[in-house]
């Protein structure tokens, strides 16, 4: 939906783009998500240590001779970045933006790289949850290597607003752990990050049985988890990511300094509420505040 929304937007300002699709990889890649803290030192992938598949890719998009390059997803824009120079990259549909190694602060691919990614900004992320549960203590945040500095961002945003957060690394084939690990740290809420080193369905579901039995809020990433029981979560809509990565294409095009852009959040936020669940962990939430949320579910 986000590329189809991109490339109906950039139509419609007269550009016309290429569309070029990247293989799966037919073995492993170099780490997209940063290895350490200080990620001083990035050198470019060789030719030689890239998936064949990627390599012909690689080619493709030379030979077209791009003004500017698109890039969706975290493993096609490590790609490009890292082994196409000196054209601009806009790249769409990042999550977890801080703990993309092309987007550290140090990154040498800066000063010719824009990302729009799916989190939401997490002063918002915290508004909500304040607005919603004002007496929650502890919210925890479970992450995983891939995850950590997005987790210490929400961390940093709660702590200015005044809420207390433990973050508690987690793995997908150990979650068992991480809840055993929520309930001695006495957290009497979870915020989901979408990282699949943490969680896959079976995982989720265990959460969300952990949210209900103990009355816990567990605030989601996506819309259908608070469809499938989750107390609420704020999530951005693709169609709406992908129309935003074409204003920024052409406003790439027209020769503002891309450097300036750099990383952007969704424009429009939607929020979702479980009214069943909401009354299962014995929350409740006024009608003004229900009467704004875009979707709610749980209740006829």
């Amino acid at each position: 939906m986000a590329v189809t929304q991109f490339d109906a937007t950039l139509k419609s300002y007269g550009l016309s783009c290429i569309t070029i699709e990247l293989p799966p990889a037919s073995k492993p890649e170099p780490q997209t998500t940063q290895p350490q803290a200080d990620h001083k030192k990035q050198t470019p992938t060789t030719i030689k240590e890239i998936d064949p598949a990627a390599q012909q890719t690689l080619k493709q998009i030379k030979n077209a001779n791009p003004d500017i390059i698109v890039t969706a997803g975290a493993r096609a824009t490590s790609l490009v970045i890292q082994n196409i120079d000196a054209i601009p990259v806009v790249s769409f549909m990042v999550p977890n933006a801080p703990d993309m190694s092309f987007m550290a602060p140090n990154s040498p691919y800066k000063n010719r790289l824009a990302c729009v990614t799916t989190d939401i900004p997490p002063a918002l992320q915290v508004d909500w949850i304040k607005q919603l549960s004002p007496n929650l203590k502890n919210v925890g945040i479970l992450f995983s290597s891939h995850s950590n500095k997005s987790a210490e961002t929400i961390e940093s945003a709660a702590k200015i607003k005044g809420v207390n957060t433990t973050l508690i690394k987690a793995h997908r084939d150990k979650f068992p752990n991480a809840i055993d690990t929520l309930n001695s740290k006495r957290c009497d809420g979870v915020l989901m990050i979408p990282d699949a080193g943490v969680y896959n369905s079976a995982n989720v579901q265990r959460l969300l049985l952990w949210g209900i039995r103990n009355k816990k809020a567990v605030w989601a990433f996506s819309e259908n988890i608070v469809k499938a029981g989750a107390f609420a979560g704020l999530y951005g809509k693709n169609e709406d990511i992908g129309r935003l990565t074409a204003d920024l294409v052409k406003v790439v095009i027209d020769k503002r300094n891309i450097a300036k852009i750099g990383l952007r959040y969704p424009k429009n936020i939607y929020s979702a509420v479980n009214e069943r669940t909401a009354e299962m962990i014995d929350i409740s939430i006024d009608r003004q505040t229900l009467n704004r949320v875009n979707s709610r579910y749980g209740k006829e």
